[in-house]
Formats: structure tokens, sequence, C-alpha cells
């Protein structure tokens, strides 16, 4: 397809070397002869039905005209020189534009990569402290669970260990039937242990429940005894009629001689005498 013909003042626009179809180094010589080859082309008289051939023809000579032209061809050189300078440029700065958007592209997604994997991060943190709060919690509560139940065992065994007497006020009396003995009277004669609150006689006799006013005082009549009474705790341990059981034949014994005697209706309720308290009291 023939070139475009253009106007006489677009020339310095057009690449003339390649209109003539010769480089840019071509001399004289090879611009008459590319001339020479396009004029036979191009001339009207050969293209009687080609409107465009006069024009192209002029052209033809205009460009001829100029390339010949010493000092007309340095300025259009000059000119092309300054264009493709600039065209590079412009493909230069195309390139890093182009670059710069790539690498801010590159730079915005591992921007959002980063993002992401921040983001995943504190939520696999996140279950991670939660998991470790819920498992936290149930080792405290598992050891707070053992701790009470250990607690308990060692409450039980303390409990457990515990003389009967120690638990509670009350211990239960003992006497013989065929001595019979008034309420009254079992508050005298255990009544130098301690304060009694409440006492119940069996209706059959020989029996009696003691409530004292302190566990201190049922221990104490317990681990001590009366003569003639078999005092136990509420559990059933104790100290039968310490010093005083009846024998066989339903006999007392006599008193030792370091105590005497001070009979609260038919029970004796022995003292020790002053002399035995001084000299159990000296010491040794």
């Amino acid at each position: 397809m023939p070139p475009k013909p253009l106007a006489e003042d677009n020339l310095q626009d057009e690449d003339l070397y390649e209109f003539l179809q010769i480089q840019s180094s071509a001399d004289n010589k090879d611009i008459e002869k590319a001339y020479r080859k396009l004029a036979l082309k191009w001339h009207p008289d050969k293209n009687p039905d080609n409107p465009e051939a006069a024009e192209l023809f002029r052209k033809l000579v205009k460009v001829t005209e100029l390339l010949k032209d010493k000092e007309a061809r340095s300025a259009y050189d000059q000119l092309c020189a300054g264009r493709r300078l600039q065209e590079e440029r412009r493909l230069k700065l195309t390139s890093e534009r182009r670059k710069l958007r790539e690498d801010l592209e590159r730079r915005e997604a591992e921007a959002n990569e980063d993002v992401s994997n921040t983001r995943q991060l504190i939520e696999s943190l996140q279950a991670k402290i939660g998991r470790l709060k819920s498992e936290g919690a149930e080792l405290v509560r598992s050891c707070e669970e053992s701790l009470r139940q250990e607690w308990a065992k060692l409450s039980d065994n303390a409990e457990s260990s515990k003389p009967a007497e120690d638990v509670s006020g009350t211990v239960k009396v003992r006497w013989d039937k065929s001595a019979p003995l008034a309420e009254d009277d079992l508050r005298k004669a255990l009544g130098m242990f301690g304060e009694i609150a409440m006492v119940v006689m069996s209706q059959k006799g020989g029996r009696a429940v003691v409530e004292f006013g302190s566990s201190e005082s049922a221990v104490s009549a317990v681990r001590t005894g009366s003569p003639g009474l078999t005092i136990t705790s509420a559990g059933g341990k104790g100290n039968k009629d310490k010093g005083t059981d009846v024998d066989s034949q339903g006999a007392r014994p006599a008193p030792t001689p370091a105590q005497r005697a001070t009979h609260v209706g038919s029970v004796p309720v022995y003292h020790p005498s002053p002399s035995s308290s001084a000299a159990a009291a000296a010491p040794p």
C-alpha cells in the first residue's frame, strides 16, 4: 500500500527515509536512485486513474530536494534525533511507570496477604488463649475439687481419730439398780465435773443420760469416773466404775485410807483426803 500523501508543511513529522525506502545513512547517490525508482511508480502520466499519484509525486520531489540539501537534511536529522530521544524517554517513563505500578500492586498484594496472615494469626492466638483459659479453669476446678476432697478426708480422719467423748457433752451413766439413785443425787455426784444442763433418768432404773454444759466436762467425767457409777460417752466409750466396781456379791470395796467418803443418797462420792492431795501436789 503506498504511503499517504501529506501537505508540504508536515514533512518534518514524516520519516522521510522510510518514505524513500532507504537507510538514514544513505548518500546522495542512494537518494537519487530511490527517487528514480519511485518517480516511475508514482508519475501522474503513468497513473492517470489514481488521483493521489500526483500528490505523491510532488511529495517525492520535495523529500528528495530536502534530503539532498546538506543543511536541511542536518536540521531534519537533528529533529528526528530529538523526536527519537523524546520517544525513548516517553517509553522509558512509561516503562518506569508500568514498573512502579506493578511494584505498587505487588506491595499492595503482599500487604493484603500480610494483613490476612496477621488476622489468621490473631484468630489462632485468640483460639489458643481461649483454650488455655478453659483448660486452666478446668485445672483450677480440678485442683480445688482435689483439695476439697483431700481436706474432707483429712477432716474425716481427724474426726474419727478424736475420742468419742470429745464429740459432745452428753454421757451415759449406769449404776446398780439395787441402790436407788435420785436425779438430785446424780447431779450432786457429777457436779464436780462441771455444770449439768440436763439429766434424763431411765424409768427402769440404774440408767440415766446426763448432758453437761461443755464437752470438756463430759470428757473429764468419762476419763475420771465416779465411784459406783459407770460413765460412758454417747458413743459408747468410757470409764467403768473407776475404783468402785461392785463385787460378785454386790458389796462395794472399802475406801482406801487416802480417801474419805461423802454419801450422796446411796452413792458414796469419794474425795481425796487433804494429806493425800498435799502429797500428790508435793514435788518429787
